[in-house]
């Protein structure tokens, strides 16, 4: 019965993404993506498992949907590496806010050597894989912190998927309740997590007060992040800014008239369909 019940999921799920992408709402590989990120996959024993990236790291994933979506965006379509500028460089110091498992953290460890990434993620299940892959990979120059970015200090409710691609684990309980796919499929649990602001990370852990880069994909908290950055944008600690929008929550218009109000220089956008869009920011000052 079980098996039967998965069959009968996936194929409702098919009509659903066939009727997606026929309006154009999703793409060949995001609609490949959500197919994948099917229950039986997981039954089956073939997750969690140890994948190797292009550039030779181990990782540990729990989810088809890590390969499918995450590491396709990171290597094939290199959403955060599509101006020449946002290449992480040797020496750097980067925020990765938002890191999931830390695919992109660990990318950047090696481009950066002496460098040092400091990465962010509420997400205790997340959290716990990104560990294991520092480990794992035996790297020096990656920091991890277990906290939320916002606006203000405090303690905060999250929104974690229990079961699917926890990844599009969000403090906006609505990104994951008004998506195309997600009401019928996910399965949610709500914790309780520390939440800081970026003005005061940077006062306390950056001894130069200067972050080369910061890549922000936190599921539509992107403004509350910012928001909590003021001083930083003000006195322009933050050289360069690759920010995933989440459209169906944020407003790409609100946040570029917000980074333009600290003199940040909208580079390129990526227009990546109805639900997303990365903005490259850099400041124009010239103090470093």
């Amino acid at each position: 019965m079980k098996n039967i019940k998965s069959i009968s999921d996936f194929m409702d799920k098919l009509k659903i993404v066939s009727k997606l992408f026929i309006r154009r709402y999703l793409n060949v590989q995001t609609a490949i993506g959500y197919l994948l990120a099917n229950d039986p996959f997981r039954s089956l024993g073939l997750y969690p498992r140890i994948i190797t990236t292009p550039d030779g790291f181990k990782i540990y994933t729990r989810h088809i949907a890590t390969l499918s979506i995450n590491i396709h965006d990171q290597y094939i379509s290199r959403e955060y590496e599509q101006h020449p500028e946002f290449i992480p460089k040797f020496g750097w110091t980067i925020f990765d806010i938002g890191a999931y498992i830390g695919i992109y953290s660990l990318h950047a460890s090696r481009l950066i050597g002496k460098g040092i990434v400091i990465a962010f993620e509420p997400n205790p299940i997340s959290y716990y894989w990104f560990k294991e892959n520092i480990k794992l990979n035996n790297v020096t120059n990656v920091r991890i912190l277990p906290i939320a970015l916002g606006d203000r200090r405090g303690i905060i409710d999250f929104f974690i998927i229990t079961e699917g691609n926890i990844e599009a684990s969000t403090v906006v309980k609505d990104h994951l309740l008004s998506g195309f796919l997600y009401n019928k499929y996910l399965k949610v649990a709500k914790v309780k997590v520390p939440v800081y602001t970026l003005d005061e990370i940077i006062h306390n852990y950056v001894p130069d007060k200067y972050v080369d880069l910061a890549k922000i994909d936190v599921e539509g908290s992107e403004l509350s992040v910012l928001m909590g950055a003021k001083e930083s944008l003000k006195r322009k600690f933050i050289e360069r800014l690759v920010i995933e929008v989440h459209k169906d929550i944020i407003n790409s218009w609100e946040l570029k008239k917000l980074l333009e109000k600290f003199n940040y220089k909208i580079v390129l956008e990526l227009d990546l369909g109805p639900l997303k869009s990365i903005i490259y920011a850099m400041n124009t000052s010239t103090s470093k």
